[in-house]
């Protein structure tokens, strides 16, 4: 997993600590991938989410 992906993959590790559903969490790494994917779109920043996301609830 290079960094990027280990950065959102943390903070939606957090976001499901605190009790966010899945929609909740997704909004947390589209919010952290922003920050790291400056000028891509909104559909590509879910698409990453959504990746990570599933790589999350695979190590579950």
């Amino acid at each position: 997993m290079d960094k990027k992906s280990a950065t959102i993959l943390e903070a939606m590790e957090q976001a499901a600590m605190s009790g966010l559903c899945r929609d909740g969490q997704l909004e947390i790494g589209m919010q952290t991938a922003r920050t790291l994917y400056p000028k891509i779109s909104e559909a590509e920043l879910l698409s990453i989410a959504e990746s990570v996301y599933k790589r999350l609830v695979s190590t579950d």
